[in-house]
């Protein structure tokens, strides 16, 4: 049976042995994550000021490649439901490992939600479909959202 996150406006379904844990920061943005047992993790941060999605995912897919060198990065849109969500995909190695980060955004009644989650492909692949799950519990949750390339 899984868990329920209805805080702050906002709701999504996630497995019940995942941890989760909330942060609000002094610039309003709030964030809510839940880790899986191997290591991986779903975030959705909440930034109230709105910022295109589209420069959200960027500003994400740099970062990382910043961190990773090597990292390689393609951006996408996903269709969630009945919306379009800005998007984008990372795979670089930490450790002698492949790791896999997919960064999703749209804007929305409280602002510009980004969900970020993360594993190390060897577990990627098992927790994708749950990643992907939490995702659009989420998504189909939100009122008001807009697509990125309807602005």
């Amino acid at each position: 049976m899984p868990k329920e996150f209805a805080r702050w406006g906002i709701r999504f379904e996630y497995p019940e042995n995942w941890e989760l844990q909330e942060e609000t920061s002094t610039d309003g943005c709030q964030a809510v994550t839940v880790f899986g047992s191997s290591g991986g993790f779903w975030t959705l941060s909440i930034h109230e000021d709105p910022v295109d999605p589209k420069e959200m995912v960027t500003a994400a897919l740099e970062a990382i490649q910043q961190e990773y060198e090597n990292a390689e990065v393609e951006r996408t849109e996903e269709q969630i439901g009945e919306n379009t969500v800005a998007g984008g995909e990372a795979r670089f190695y930490y450790l002698d490992l492949t790791n896999t980060v997919c960064v999703r955004s749209a804007m929305g009644d409280r602002g510009t939600y980004v969900v970020f989650y993360q594993d190390e492909d060897r577990d990627f692949k098992g927790n994708q479909a749950v990643f992907e799950a939490i995702t659009a519990s989420f998504f189909q949750s939100v009122r008001r959202l807009n697509a990125w390339d309807e602005k």
